[in-house]
């Protein structure tokens, strides 16, 4: 499955006969739509809000700056009241102990709006 950028060039990629050969699919998305991948679309501006509260006069981001940006959204709390640092790590952020999680149940969990955290962590 090829999910390429969507403009009008890429058209002719869906009814490629040597694609389709090899039984390679091509999606697009709406090309009047700029919100195509919506997880990647908020976390881009979520770097953006994060880059002006600790940027705020602007200018050129050095390499110490955006790591302290994405250590500030890695620590963030979110759904489940865990933050992406301890879900891949596996520990608490505060004292390092060894958190109770299974990567099938987080997934789970993540995909399924109907779970509680407490049924999953």
């Amino acid at each position: 499955m090829l999910t390429p950028v969507s403009g009008p060039g890429f058209t002719a990629l869906a009814k490629d006969p040597s694609l389709a050969q090899h039984h390679i699919t091509s999606e697009f998305g709406y090309t009047k739509n700029p919100n195509k991948n919506p997880v990647a679309e908020n976390a881009i501006k979520e770097l953006g809000v994060e880059c002006l509260k600790l940027c705020p006069e602007g200018g050129p981001l050095f390499c110490v700056t955006l790591a302290m940006i994405t250590a500030n959204l890695n620590s963030r709390l979110r759904k489940g009241g865990l933050s992406a640092r301890e879900i891949r790590t596996q520990r608490d952020q505060v004292t390092g102990e060894q958190l109770p999680l299974s990567d099938p149940e987080v997934i789970a969990y993540h995909h399924n709006p109907g779970l509680t955290p407490a049924a999953v962590y």
